[in-house]
């Protein structure tokens, strides 16, 4: 996919150029870095404007990177869960204690952590935490910072499906979208971009066994993301 295609360039098309528009987002990022780049200074460096809209994107397959189950993000930013609605940077991920419970302990026996994604356990409910605490600090970082700035989740509804249970937590824990909206975060979902998402993901994924969106699926998204955060009919 060209940079063309990409989401951030194709809301600026859809606002009409109205938007001085920077993407942060990057292959295998999660809400840790997005926190991160916030708090180290990084994202405030790159910007010369004043935000009017900062927009996190994501999904459900975030929590486990989070809490650093990806194989490629092994010296990612730590965050530990401090209290119900906050985190402490704590390091890397490679300066953490390795766990030592009889399923991480199985699955590195095993080698089963090289078929999946680097995964020692599968997330929890504190993983859950975790990335609702992120997020907290990322919007409060925005207020804060940002003052005539809105801070959006736009986010992926469905979960996962394959041999790992991902996600575990979710016995134990309401839907994400609906725990934000209760916290008060303004919460657009992707699905409601992609027609027939729900029956046909296919037509909306770059590679059909992965989740990734295409670029039709793009310029939907910029479309319904333009619409949402100007409250105008998008440009056709």
């Amino acid at each position: 996919m060209s940079d063309e295609e990409a989401l951030p360039y194709r809301f600026g098309i859809e606002t009409g150029g109205q938007y001085e528009v920077h993407n942060f987002g990057f292959s295998g990022y999660g809400t840790h870095q997005m926190l991160a780049a916030l708090e180290t200074g990084l994202v405030d460096s790159i910007i010369d404007c004043n935000p009017k809209h900062v927009v996190y994107q994501g999904g459900y397959f975030h929590i486990p990177r989070a809490a650093g189950l990806s194989s490629w993000d092994k010296e990612g930013p730590y965050f530990e869960v401090v209290s119900a609605d906050s985190v402490e940077y704590r390091g890397g991920f490679d300066e953490q204690e390795e766990p030592d419970d009889v399923f991480s302990v199985l699955i590195d026996w095993t080698g089963l952590d090289s078929l999946i994604s680097g995964l020692h356990r599968p997330p929890d409910g504190r993983d859950y935490d975790r990335v609702v605490g992120i997020l907290e600090n990322s919007r409060r970082y925005v207020e804060e910072n940002y003052p005539d700035a809105e801070f959006h989740v736009l986010f992926m509804d469905d979960k996962r499906r394959g041999p790992i249970p991902f996600y575990a937590f979710a016995w134990s824990r309401p839907s994400l979208p609906e725990t934000l909206g209760e916290r008060g975060f303004h919460v657009l979902h992707l699905n409601e971009a992609l027609p027939d998402f729900e029956e046909q993901p296919e037509q909306y994924r770059i590679h059909a066994e992965e989740g990734h969106p295409n670029a039709m699926a793009q310029a939907l998204i910029a479309r319904y993301l333009a619409a949402e955060l100007t409250h105008s009919t998008p440009a056709h």
